[in-house]
This record gives C-alpha cells, structure tokens and sequence, in this order.
C-alpha cells in the first residue's frame, strides 16, 4: 500500500512527501483494527458469554 501511495502521489511532492502519506495510511489502518479489536477484548474481559466467532473475523478482515 505504502509503494502504491509513492507513485500514485508523486506529483504532490511540493506539498508533502507520499512517503509520509504512506506511512499514515499504514499506520491508520493499524489503528482501524487496533481500536475494535481492542474495545471487543474489554467486551470478552467483562462478559465471559462473548466469544470471537467468524462475524468478527470477517469484519476486521473487512476493514483491512
């Protein structure tokens, strides 16, 4: 995704580097799972009857 970001903004070099755009796409994607992984692990810590099941892998998956 990142080498993508480099050529396909190659032209906005003036303004800010596609490097650093990369680098911040890659990282918010991070994020993007890190956050509902994160909030559904505090879920199954609370409430022993939540289980990972496939509808949770298929969103993250999905969000990816």
């Amino acid at each position: 995704m990142t080498v993508y970001i480099l050529f396909a903004f190659a032209g906005m070099r003036q303004l800010v580097s596609p490097a650093l755009l990369g680098v911040i796409t890659v990282l918010t994607m991070l994020f993007d799972i890190a956050f509902p992984a994160g909030m559904y692990g505090l879920w199954m810590a609370t409430n022993s009857a939540i289980q990972i099941d496939a509808v949770f892998i298929i969103a993250i998956l999905t969000v990816m």
